[in-house]
């Protein structure tokens, strides 16, 4: 399963690799993630073959972001509104689902903050191999 950036790294593990892996689940991601960054900043994509970003998401999105959060229960609810948007309108989005997730996540790197490890950022790519022998 590949999320974002970690769905970038498991199509291209998928391509180069293809008697490795049984199947990949992709979420929020696409093979070029630029078209992305650059609609994000403002910049034409209207030559990009596939479709950009709507500009009513990326400004949703921009908003979202722009609002302070001071505690951790602020910061796991940007993430659910985040993941909401994303989300889209044609699907139930489970918002409890999604805090307790977002929550046990910060839980988890509050440990590892607590052991003295120091990452700023994660991203989790899992890729679903075949056993060879």
């Amino acid at each position: 399963m590949g999320y974002s950036t970690g769905g970038a790294i498991a199509i291209h593990f998928a391509h180069q690799y293809p008697t490795r892996v049984i199947s990949t689940i992709l979420m929020m991601t696409s093979i070029n993630l630029h078209i992305k960054n650059d609609a994000f900043q403002g910049k034409d994509t209207s030559q990009e073959i596939l479709s950009p970003p709507k500009s009513d998401y990326i400004n949703d999105i921009k908003a979202t972001m722009q609002k302070e959060t001071k505690t951790q229960q602020e910061k796991i609810q940007q993430y659910v509104e985040l993941f909401k948007l994303s989300n889209g309108h044609k699907l139930d989005f489970d918002e409890s689902y999604f805090y307790t997730l977002f929550e046990r996540s910060q839980n988890r790197l509050q440990s590892l903050t607590n052991k003295n490890w120091k990452q700023k950022q994660s991203c989790v790519s899992v890729i679903c191999y075949k056993n060879i022998k």
